[in-house]
C-alpha cells in the first residue's frame, strides 16, 4: 500500500484503520496475481518481481497492460521473459520519445538603430 493510502483515512483499508487492506482489496489483489500466474512464465514474474524491488509503480503499470491485453485477447499464450524484454524496451523507448525539453525565450527588441538609445 502506498505511504498516501496510509496517510489518509479511508483509502484502500477498513474505515478507522487506515493503513490495513479491506477484505475486498486483498480479494482483488489475490486475483490479479492469479491472472498474472496464468499469463507470464515463471522467469517473466520473477523478471517483474526483481523489477518491482526498484521501480514498482513502473511494474504495476506494465501488469496492468498486460492484463488488459489478456482480457482483449491479445495474448494467445504465457508471455515469455523474452517477449517481456522486447515489451519493456518498447516502453523504455517510448518513454524516451515522450521525454522532450522545449527552450522558449523571450524575443528581445534588436535593433540597430542608435536613435532609441542617448549615447552623448
Amino acid at each position: 500500500m502506498t505511504g498516501l493510502a496510509r496517510q489518509l483515512p479511508g483509502l484502500g483499508g477498513v474505515p478507522g484503520q487506515p493503513g490495513k487492506p479491506s477484505e475486498a482489496d486483498r480479494e482483488r489483489e489475490e486475483k490479479r496475481q492469479q491472472s498474472l500466474e496464468r499469463i507470464l512464465t515463471k522467469e517473466a514474474r520473477q523478471r517483474l518481481t526483481s523489477m518491482a524491488l526498484v521501480k514498482e509503480g513502473h511494474v504495476r503499470a506494465v501488469e496492468d497492460m498486460l492484463l488488459r491485453m489478456a482480457a482483449s485477447g491479445q495474448l494467445r499464450r504465457a508471455v515469455t521473459d523474452d517477449e517481456l524484454k522486447s515489451l519493456l524496451k518498447e516502453i523504455s523507448e517510448k518513454e524516451q520519445e515522450e521525454t522532450k525539453i522545449v527552450f522558449s525565450r523571450k524575443e528581445s527588441i534588436d535593433s540597430d538603430e542608435d536613435s532609441e538609445y542617448d549615447f552623448e
